[in-house]
């Protein structure tokens, strides 16, 4: 996958994005042949310009292959368009060439959103699409206007389901297929950093703000009824408006019995379960202090990579690197399955009772195909 960058005027690049098998510790030079829209071509070497994730043999989801960023060194004429290349180790791009890599250009993704959110992790290994018509449900309410979600080894109803939204241009959906590794057990999460580099590209030029979760997470205002207004009011205060990124604490939620008070007044169809944000209302008192699990809004415009908990260098210039969301402006809702076993304190919030009927209709609407 390949994006031309002009966010830098100085340097217009061709950002790839690659894995490398880090146990072999010299990393090879790799070379591009661009191929301009106006037939010309041109070979230049590329550099390792930033990388996320980091070689694990130790713990239990071990890591291999990690995520490199990789762009051209020869200066590229940003009046000309490059609109393919392919990638070689041969030093004048003569031979040994990969497969055409198409090249998207950002500076005609332009459409102006506020904001956006990806999955940020290429969904597998679930057997519930609701969960995914759940996620896409009540981001809509929370103000998403572009939602991308990346498939890797789930059935085909989970598209099917997309479908309308896609229709409606609110959802794209990728069919990630990342190839199974020499050593398959070793890709963290099917690539995930990868994946959340493809989508903060993707956006460069859409969105202003660009959410980065997971299924079960949700990022919710905890003043405002939707994510665009609450950062209308963060960018007002000292040290936001040049963060290129925001984090948001992490609070869990948990099913003590209390679903929202709606629940026990309405209906749903034989096919439509509760979703858990209706069903989980009581919260972790102290969320600063879930330091492992929180995340991120990213501004695509100064953000090149990132984890799913911060964001890596090199980010772009007169940026610093993040902002704390103070937990009165907002939240990352975490409606994990299973439940987290924590003795933290917990307190009881019916903060998702503003988004009930709105959710409930269009998840109704899509699992109970009727008119609602």
């Amino acid at each position: 996958m390949a994006y031309f960058d002009t966010r830098d005027p100085n340097y217009p690049a061709v950002a790839f994005i690659t894995m490398h098998d880090d146990r072999e510790k010299i990393k090879p030079l790799i070379y591009a042949r661009l191929v301009y829209d106006d037939g010309s071509s041109v070979c230049t070497r590329l550099e390792y310009w930033g990388h996320s994730g980091e070689l694990d043999l130790r713990h239990g989801v071990r890591e291999l292959y990690v995520h490199y960023l990789m762009r051209n060194t020869k200066m590229i004429d940003s009046s000309l368009s490059p609109i393919s290349a392919t990638l070689t180790t041969d030093s004048t791009c003569s031979g040994g060439h990969s497969k055409t890599i198409l090249i998207k250009d950002t500076r005609k993704q332009k459409s102006n959103y506020d904001f956006g959110v990806c999955l940020h992790q290429a969904l597998y290994n679930l057997t519930d699409p609701q969960l995914l018509v759940d996620w896409v449900e009540l981001n809509i309410a929370l103000g998403a206007k572009v939602i991308t979600v990346y498939l890797q080894d789930v059935s085909e109803s989970y598209y099917e389901l997309m479908l309308p939204y896609i229709g409606r241009g609110v959802v794209e959906v990728l069919d990630w297929k990342m190839g199974i590794p020499y050593i398959k057990e070793y890709t963290k999460i099917w690539g995930q950093t990868g994946v959340i580099s493809e989508c903060i590209f993707r956006n460069i030029n859409r969105v202003k703000y660009l959410g980065l979760m997971d299924v079960d997470e949700f990022f919710v205002p905890q003043k405002h009824l939707t994510i665009p207004e609450m950062l209308l009011d963060l960018e007002k205060m000292a040290g936001a408006r040049n963060s290129a990124s925001f984090i948001l604490y992490n609070a869990f939620m948990w099913n003590d019995g209390i679903p929202l008070p709606e629940v026990a007044h309405s209906t749903k169809c034989p096919g439509m379960k509760w979703p858990r944000y209706f069903m989980n209302t009581k919260r972790s008192c102290f969320p600063p202090y879930q330091y492992k699990y929180h995340k991120l809004i990213v501004k695509p415009l100064a953000v090149n990579t990132a984890w799913c908990h911060y964001i890596f260098e090199p980010w772009q210039k007169g940026y610093t690197k993040e902002f704390y969301v103070p937990i009165k402006l907002g939240l990352t809702h975490h409606y994990r399955f299973p439940e987290k076993k924590t003795k933290s304190w917990k307190s009881q919030t019916f903060t998702m009772s503003r988004y009930f009927e709105v959710t409930r209709k269009g998840i109704m609407k899509q699992m109970c195909h009727a008119n609602y």
